[in-house]
């Protein structure tokens, strides 16, 4: 969440203070005012936020499935236990993979990782 929150509010402030590149110039907006260019920017963050989710979700699902396994769920002596955690980063990443477009905010998918963890019957 931390991170997310970081990134976002820094890049706020430099898409305010620095946008010199060929994507989104200060002067591609005109002289609109200011409305149009902070469209451009939170539908901006909002398709990074989507790729970012999924790219998690395909990392989690790769860290259960895949030979790249996680030291987080191998510690897990008890195989029941494990299988159960490892169902829940499962349920997760399924979800983040194919639902990420669904997800407004870095709050919705720690509520979606928290519903999971507590057994909500949609998931």
């Amino acid at each position: 969440q931390s991170t997310w929150n970081t990134f976002n509010s820094r890049f706020h402030e430099l898409w305010q203070t620095e946008r010199t590149g060929a994507l989104f110039p200060h002067n591609s907006f005109g002289n609109q005012d200011q409305e149009e260019a902070e469209h451009a920017l939170f539908r901006f963050l909002d398709n990074v936020l989507q790729d970012a989710i999924g790219f998690a979700g395909a990392k989690m699902m790769r860290r259960v499935i895949g030979a790249a396994h996680v030291e987080d769920l191998e510690i897990i002596s008890d195989p029941n236990a494990r299988a159960k955690c490892e169902k829940y980063v499962i349920t997760l990443a399924r979800r983040l993979l194919l639902h990420r477009s669904e997800y407004s905010g870095i709050d919705d998918v720690i509520t979606a990782a928290q519903d999971i963890r507590n057994g909500d019957p949609e998931y």
